[in-house]
């Protein structure tokens, strides 16, 4: 195609601001019919922009207050170019090292992104590093930055759903997922893929604060702690509760496991049934099992209690295998609740099968198991606590997390 046509001969420039990052020019041009325009733009002399990729698979990302927009911005790695023939590939290097702290073993080019070309000449060269390793970061004098690693699934997601407000977005979607608050990332016809679905059960089907607590409050009392608050005792949901007074309170084993005994004792005939199940719960397990999947749960508390709140709320029914703890702590771990769940389903495998709960354990287990795990923000962990930990998807609801599984 000859596109000779559509050239502009510049007749006359003149530059009317030069600065250290970019000059303005405002130029006459002439058209192709021979009349003459005003084109006003910045010249700059470009850029470089760094997707540091680590080795779990995650990509380490900036926060920087942007003066222009006035709010704090997530970027990845970038920066200007010294001079007009400067090596971008120098000028990836030296930013990465600068900003983060970290140098690779391999760059590759992704490519030239330019930005609103009529109004800025500015190229922005971009690379993917890999094999990274880190050291002591030195931004320049003015320059205040947070950085983090975040899962590569999320930061797609992010890009896609407009939750990664950077004004260095290298990625053009010319459709967008609506997830109602799914942190979804990664693009799956979830009924081929994950057929197998595990349920952490506190904080992911039912919310049972009022009775962990009362029996936790009520076991401490036991042990001569007093807490007035039992709501200060949330944090007990989840984790392991041995770990958690042994941790939390500076307890032996054996007093971990005498306090666990009188927590059990409260909690079998009263705290069991002091307990809600989420709202929607039920109809989602409903639908997963019409659509064919086998749906599991995968929890640290110890069967038989599951076993007993499961029929309590008449859900029990939607279920193809419960695995949780032994009464006598035979599987202390979540990993180790996940391994005895895995062995009841024979076609279980990474890429067919997803775990869902609250908590960074939740993460954790299925990650010893090179599963994915959807991490919920309706129960007891944070966002930050699940993506630390290594959460594929994030969602708000049971709603999100509906949309995300059907």
């Amino acid at each position: 195609m000859d596109d000779s046509r559509l050239f502009e001969r510049t007749v006359s420039s003149a530059i009317q601001y030069s600065g250290p990052v970019f000059d303005v020019y405002s130029d006459t041009v002439e058209l192709c019919n021979k009349k003459t325009a005003r084109r006003d733009y910045l010249k700059h002399r470009g850029a470089v922009a760094v997707v540091p990729l680590t080795d779990n698979g995650g990509v380490i990302i900036e926060r920087q207050f942007r003066y222009p927009q006035q709010r704090v911005m997530a970027e990845i790695p970038a920066g200007k170019l010294e001079a007009f023939d400067t090596d971008p590939l120098d000028a990836a290097k030296r930013e990465l090292k600068e900003e983060i702290g970290v140098t690779a073993k391999e760059f590759i080019p992704l490519g030239i992104y330019i930005p609103p070309p009529a109004i800025l000449s500015e190229r922005i060269y971009v690379y993917l590093a890999r094999g990274l390793s880190y050291g002591n970061a030195h931004p320049d004098e003015d320059e205040f930055l947070d950085y983090r690693e975040t899962p590569l699934c999320q930061l797609i997601d992010m890009i896609m759903n407009d939750r990664f407000p950077t004004a260095r977005r290298y990625s053009a979607c010319s459709r967008r997922r609506n997830t109602s608050g799914a942190r979804s990332g990664k693009q799956m016809d979830k009924n081929a893929v994950f057929k197998n679905l595990l349920f952490d059960l506190d904080g992911t089907l039912t919310d049972p604060a009022l009775g962990i607590t009362s029996a936790a409050q009520y076991a401490l009392c036991k042990m001569g702690i007093e807490v007035a608050d039992r709501t200060t005792l949330t944090w007990l949901i989840g984790p392991p509760l041995i770990g958690s007074f042994e941790e939390g309170f500076g307890m032996t084993n054996l007093q971990a496991l005498e306090t666990l005994k009188h927590y059990r004792e409260y909690f079998s005939e009263k705290g069991i049934f002091e307990n809600q199940i989420y709202p929607g719960i039920a109809e989602l397990l409903s639908d997963l099992k019409a659509a064919g999947r086998r749906v599991m749960v995968a929890t640290s508390k110890p069967e038989e209690f599951t076993h007993r709140i499961l029929e309590h709320f008449d859900i029990a029914r939607y279920f193809d295998f419960v695995g949780g703890n032994t009464m006598d702590e035979g599987r202390p771990t979540k990993a180790d609740v996940i391994a005895h769940v895995l062995r009841s389903c024979p076609d279980a495998a990474p890429e067919n099968t997803l775990m869902i709960g609250d908590r960074k354990y939740d993460a954790e287990g299925a990650r010893a198991f090179g599963l994915d795990c959807a991490g919920v923000l309706y129960g007891y962990g944070s966002r930050e606590e699940l993506e630390h930990a290594g959460a594929a998807y994030i969602v708000e609801s049971v709603a999100a997390l509906r949309e995300l599984l059907l």
